[in-house]
């Protein structure tokens, strides 16, 4: 499975030239004057976000369908370091999720394509597509997510999808467990704003990716 790991050294790589390219979110955002700058993250977090690519990227190598690779090639790319910065700085960049949605049709593509199975492009979409309207529904709610939770989920949801239902269904499941787990944590530590999300989704959608 070298596309996982091509994938997690590019990301590695590119982890600091994309901090610094990163677009901050508009002066006017609620919460954006006190944000940290993406550029400004600390070198001890970059090498840790590496590190959890690592580890993200490693057992999906042994453990993957070689026909789910290019997908999941993705969210070792683009969505685990987006969750990383999400437990960083609570914010979601929006042009790295747009890439990632794109990055994500072309691979479902590729994976359809290469292993004569169009099923995987359409379970995709659905996969990503259902997930996202659940967290619109929620982030309508107010429950404490951001609008970026509902883009990235777009990325998981379609990998989880391309899986398979069960595998949907349980990386859903524990997302939103391990998403809940996190609220819960901060609110207990007397944080009232945002909190990240995200982590817990990209979890919950690498362990049933695992488990299948």
């Amino acid at each position: 499975m070298m596309l996982l790991i091509a994938a997690a050294l590019i990301a590695c790589v590119g982890l600091g030239p994309a901090l610094r390219l990163l677009p901050e979110p508009p002066a006017d955002t609620p919460g954006a004057e006190t944000k940290l700058p993406y550029a400004d993250l600390p070198g001890r977090w970059r090498w840790a976000t590496r590190l959890v690519i690592v580890v993200a990227a490693a057992p999906l190598a042994l453990r993957l369908d070689p026909a789910m690779a290019p997908v999941w090639a993705v969210v070792v790319m683009v969505a685990v370091p987006l969750a990383c910065i999400d437990a960083a700085t609570t914010w979601l960049p929006r042009l790295p999720c747009q890439i990632g949605w794109a990055m994500t049709a072309l691979a479902l593509i590729a994976s359809a394509w290469t292993n004569d199975r169009i099923d995987i492009i359409w379970m995709g979409a659905v996969g990503g597509g259902a997930a996202a309207a659940i967290l619109w529904l929620v982030w309508r709610l107010r429950a404490g997510l951001g609008f970026g939770d509902v883009r990235f989920v777009l990325i998981t949801g379609a990998a989880l999808g391309a899986l398979g239902w069960p595998a949907w269904w349980w990386g859903m499941v524990a997302g939103t467990a391990l998403g809940a787990a996190t609220g819960i944590i901060w609110r207990s530590r007397g944080r009232r704003d945002g909190f990240p999300y995200a982590p817990g989704l990209a979890a919950g959608a690498w362990l049933a990716a695992l488990a299948g």
